[in-house]
């Protein structure tokens, strides 16, 4: 210790090569319902101790679920591709790609609200996660059996607004703010301002 600590200097590389430390396992918890959370990181095999220090999100193989990184110290990052639309096939998603104004290319604010069969989804274009960190900037819903949905509503962070009716899932839309409307103004026919990109599993 002496040679690591002195009276004039403190050498911090072999301070902190002699801090024991040990790998520990990543903990994933799956949604039951009711508020309840069960600890599912042995059943999705993401386990393996490691040192992790952060996660990102977003779906790498355009099929419509999340895939999910996690990065490492000293080791390569974590990739779990997420096969969701191979074991519920029956399920359905809605994505879209916002196109800002100005330096807003992102429209991050923006506010969508999806509403079918008496359930209502809510998203902000906030894909932040700390200090310089983000997820995927495409805003993802995961709708479960609903194969339309019954309105779409997107609020533009200029207060300007877009709405779909009777928008088929399984899709991405790509939406531009400039084709935004006042409140309360009637939409134009969908096909004239938004254009849709269907995904296919790769």
């Amino acid at each position: 210790m002496r040679s690591v600590v002195t009276r004039k200097s403190v050498d911090f590389k072999k301070l902190i090569d002699i801090i024991p430390s040990n790998p520990v396992p990543n903990f994933f918890f799956k949604n039951s319902g009711g508020y309840q959370f069960s600890d599912a990181s042995k059943e999705w095999g993401t386990d393996e101790p490691s040192f992790s220090n952060g996660s990102a999100y977003g779906d790498l193989d355009n099929d419509g679920d999340l895939d999910l990184v996690i990065n490492n110290v000293n080791r390569p990052a974590f990739l779990y591709r997420n096969e969701t639309n191979k074991l519920y096939p029956e399920n359905h998603y809605l994505k879209f790609n916002l196109h800002g104004v100005g330096s807003n290319v992102s429209a991050l604010g923006t506010q969508i609200t999806l509403e079918s069969k008496g359930q209502k989804f809510y998203l902000e274009q906030m894909p932040m996660r700390g200090f310089e960190s983000t997820v995927d900037n495409r805003p993802n819903f995961g709708l479960g059996s609903l194969a339309v949905v019954d309105k779409v509503r997107i609020k533009w962070p200029n207060g300007k607004v877009t709405e779909l009716d009777s928008v088929k899932t399984n899709q991405t839309l790509t939406l531009y703010q400039k084709d935004g409307k006042a409140e309360g103004a009637k939409t134009e026919d969908p096909e004239d301002f938004f254009s849709t990109t269907k995904q296919s599993n790769p």
